[in-house]
């Protein structure tokens, strides 16, 4: 529930759902529907005005934001649709950074962040800064550092939106490749149906409601 000028907004209502660690869905439901809003409650972004939400044990709405902040730093992956890169900073720097501002030891980072890079075909890139990089390059290294840390759960934010047909499939591919291969719980915002049907359980939210939460039939690579 948002509070303005204009009264009370309720943008979630009755919205239940649990995923265990491995699993994967995908969220789905028009625009204004609420589904980037309820993956910013899911990752701690925002609390609840009502209910819980528990992230790897933890209750998200009982802790202030140091100590939601110190749950994401441990659990969390995040991949945008807008790549959130730091321009200032080379593709290697651009990953390495987020477990560099928590004091962890630079040479391991480093170590871990050029293997990532390699995955995801960007092992000769890594001197590149963001406008050296094209779209799905840039989506590339966001995806990397979002496992640096090998998150415990993952949450894309429509991750495909930005990219042409082709760049999307290999994001895609990378996607659950390494979903796959870290046991990494996957949760993905889009309007992408194809997409969603490759997590193989799709919840669908209309109108602040959680309308349908099914298990389909993954889609064929």
């Amino acid at each position: 529930m948002y509070r303005s000028g204009e009264g009370e907004l309720t943008v979630l209502k009755n919205v239940s759902f649990s995923l265990e660690a491995g699993g994967a869905c995908a969220i789905v439901g028009p625009s204004g529907s609420g589904k980037t809003t309820l993956l910013g409650l899911c990752a701690g972004l925002d609390v609840p005005s009502s209910g819980s939400v528990r992230l790897n044990g933890a209750d998200l709405s009982r802790l202030n934001e140091d100590d939601r902040a110190k749950v994401r730093a441990e659990n969390v992956g995040f991949v945008f649709q807008s790549f959130q890169l730091l321009s200032t900073l080379t593709a290697l720097e651009n990953v390495m950074v987020p477990l560099e501002l928590r004091g962890m030891n630079s040479k391991g980072i480093r170590e871990a962040a050029v293997s990532l890079l390699g995955k995801v075909g960007l092992g000769e890139r890594l001197q590149h800064y963001p406008a050296q990089l094209s779209g799905g390059e840039q989506q590339r290294v966001a995806l990397a550092r979002a496992f640096l840390n090998s998150p415990k759960i993952l949450f894309a934010d429509e991750p495909t939106g930005n990219l042409d047909n082709e760049t999307s499939e290999r994001i895609v591919d990378l996607l659950f490749e390494l979903n796959n291969s870290s046991g990494t719980a996957l949760v993905l915002v889009t309007h992408n149906l194809e997409l969603a049907r490759k997590a193989g359980r799709i919840i669908q939210l209309k109108g602040g409601l959680l309308v349908e939460d099914v298990e389909v039939e993954p889609a064929l690579p």
